[in-house]
């Protein structure tokens, strides 16, 4: 397969990736500054999308490459935080209650955690 070219571009200070994939074009918007570290953030993203158009496993949805988000900043968030901020929506909609949670979730992982989560 032809090696596809990623490459990196400067858009209103911020940086963004384009390219081409089987006669469709794509952008990326990096969601950094362009300074040094932003660079380095853009290469491995770069670097990441070549090698998985090179392997046949390049996601065209973009949401494999995309920064998660909560909100408008970008944040990195465990399982366990994600899973009790759900519990905790669940429970002040009276959609779960906490003995669901208790039983259903907790009492039942196969993962050996504990979780306290706050319902009131």
């Amino acid at each position: 397969m032809k090696a596809q070219t990623v490459t990196i571009e400067k858009h209103d200070n911020r940086l963004r990736l384009r390219w081409a994939y089987q006669g469709k074009r794509y952008t990326l918007a990096v969601g950094v500054p362009d300074n040094p570290t932003g660079r380095a953030i853009a290469n491995q993203k770069k670097a990441q999308i070549e090698l998985d158009i090179q392997a046949g496993y390049f996601d065209e949805t973009l949401l494999k490459y995309k920064p998660r988000t909560i909100g408008k900043t970008a944040v990195e968030i465990s399982t366990v935080e994600l899973f009790a901020k759900f519990t905790g929506q669940q429970a002040k909609l009276k959609l779960l209650s906490p003995r669901s949670v208790e039983t259903r979730y907790i009492l039942y992982s196969f993962v050996n955690i504990t979780i306290q989560v706050n319902l009131t």
